[in-house]
C-alpha cells in the first residue's frame, strides 16, 4: 500500500513561478495537516479502534514532496505506508474524505459528516488559501495518472460556513471525574486548556484554577479533576472548574473515575524557556 499523492497548483500569486512565501507556506501546510489529522481522529473514534497518537499521527502525516514551477506546484503525500497500522480501507476513507472536504470547500458547503472540529480545521484551510493572494488553486490526485479533485477561486471561498456548532453537552453533574493525558493550551486569554488522552481524544478543561501555574505544565502529562460534562453519546467532553496537577505528583483516587487511554505513557513535548515566557506573557495580557 502506498500513501496518497496530491498536487496543489497555485496560480496568480504575487511572486515568481515556483516560489511561495515561507509564512504562507507554513500556514497552509499547518492547516492542511490539522485538517487531515482531525478527519483521521473522527474516523478512529467512530470505528472504536482507539489507536495510539503515534500510529494515528503516522497515518495522517502530510509530507511536502516537491515545490515546482507551473505556476507554483506543491506535491505532497498523505500517510506513511511503512508505519501505518490503520486498516487499508480506513486509510482509503481518510483520503476520500480529505478530497470530499476540498470539493465542498469549492462550493462553500460542508459535507453532512463534518463535525465542529473538522469544520474548524477546514475553516483555517480556507483562510490560508485566501491569504495566498492567488487567483486560483487546483488540487489533483497523482498516481498512475493525474486526476483533478477540485478547482478553487480563493477569494470566493467563505470560511464562515465551516463554523459548525459543537454537540450540546449535558449540564455539569455532581459527578467528579479525573482525566489523564498530555496538557494542551486552547485559549490563553480565557484560561482554557485541553487534555489529550492516550487515544488522541481531547477533553476540554474550563475555568481552570491557577491557570498561570498550569500553563507551565503544557506539553507534559497531567491529571485534571472536576465536574463532568458529557456529550449526546455519554462520552466525557469537558471538565468544569478543573484543577490540574502533574501526573507524577499524585496517585489516582480510588473513589473517582479516571478517564484515560489504554496505552502506556508518552513522552511530554515540553517547551523551551523562551516559549514558556512568551506563553505566560500572553496569559497575563
Amino acid at each position: 500500500m502506498a500513501g496518497k499523492g496530491y498536487e496543489l497548483a497555485v496560480q496568480g500569486m504575487p511572486v515568481p513561478d515556483g516560489q511561495i512565501p515561507f509564512a504562507e507556506l507554513g500556514a497552509l501546510a499547518t492547516s492542511i495537516q490539522d485538517l487531515v489529522l482531525r478527519i483521521g481522529r473522527q474516523l478512529d473514534e467512530r470505528s472504536g479502534a482507539g489507536r495510539t497518537p503515534l500510529s494515528l499521527g503516522r497515518a495522517t502525516e502530510v509530507r511536502l514532496v516537491a515545490l515546482r514551477e507551473g505556476s507554483t506546484l506543491l506535491d505532497f503525500e498523505i500517510g506513511d505506508p511503512d508505519t501505518i497500522d490503520l486498516p487499508d480501507e480506513t486509510h482509503a476513507l481518510l483520503a476520500e474524505r480529505f478530497e470530499e472536504i476540498v470539493q465542498h470547500v469549492q462550493i462553500n458547503e460542508p459535507p453532512p459528516w463534518t463535525d465542529h472540529l473538522v469544520g474548524e480545521a477546514a475553516g483555517r484551510v480556507v483562510a490560508s488559501l485566501r491569504s495566498l493572494g492567488a487567483s486560483s488553486v487546483t488540487l489533483s490526485r497523482t498516481a498512475a495518472e493525474r486526476v483533478p479533485v477540485a478547482s478553487l477561486e480563493p477569494l470566493a471561498l467563505d470560511p464562515a460556513v465551516w463554523a459548525i456548532e459543537p454537540p450540546a453537552l449535558s449540564e455539569a453533574t455532581l459527578v467528579q471525574v479525573q482525566a489523564s493525558g498530555v496538557l494542551e493550551a486552547v485559549d490563553l486569554r480565557s484560561h482554557r486548556f485541553r487534555v489529550r488522552d492516550d487515544t488522541g481524544r481531547g477533553i476540554a478543561l474550563e475555568n481552570v484554577a491557577d491557570a498561570e501555574e498550569v500553563a507551565r505544565l503544557v506539553g507534559s502529562r497531567v491529571i485534571a479533576h472536576g465536574a463532568a460534562h458529557r456529550d449526546a453519546r455519554g462520552m466525557l467532553a469537558k471538565i468544569e472548574g478543573a484543577s490540574i496537577v502533574p501526573q507524577g505528583d499524585v496517585s489516582v483516587s480510588d473513589d473517582l473515575p479516571l478517564v484515560r487511554g489504554r496505552y502506556g505513557p508518552i513522552e511530554p513535548a515540553g517547551l523551551s524557556d523562551d516559549e514558556l515566557d512568551a506563553f505566560l506573557r500572553d496569559i497575563r495580557s
